[in-house]
């Protein structure tokens, strides 16, 4: 993950679980990959919260985009969350359009879209 201090940015278990359902939507909205799963997980284990990770893939399990808006309300951690949805939707290898469109929707409502290319280049030089 890009933030080795994730815990400290959250106030609640239910903001960890509202990113991870966002996390699973994103990984869901083309078919969920092992390598997408492999990042919520990896996300979970750094929250202490993998028992969260049984519970995403129910039925009654969903992201509500309403409520991220509310519960990610710094720019720091909605760029946090669409950092790593970018890092999730590389993960196999392939960005669908469903993937781009959905995190464009999440993108635009946080405000945040005009800095997806940012972002983009940040994970990009890290990886290099």
């Amino acid at each position: 993950m890009s933030d080795a201090n994730y815990l400290r940015h959250f106030d609640n278990l239910e903001q960890v679980d509202l990113f991870a359902r966002g996390l699973y939507y994103l990984a869901g909205v083309d078919g969920i990959d092992d390598s997408e799963v492999k990042v919520i997980e990896e996300f979970l284990g750094e929250m202490d919260a993998m028992e969260l990770m049984e519970s995403l893939g129910q039925e009654k399990s969903t992201f509500s985009l309403p409520a991220a808006v509310q519960a990610f309300e710094t720019t720091h951690m909605r760029a946090m969350f669409l950092k790593t949805a970018i890092l999730l939707i590389r993960a196999d290898g392939v960005i669908s359009t469903e993937e781009s469109n959905a995190l464009n929707e999440i993108a635009d409502a946080f405000g945040l879209r005009y800095q997806l290319p940012i972002y983009e280049e940040e994970l990009d030089q890290q990886d290099a």
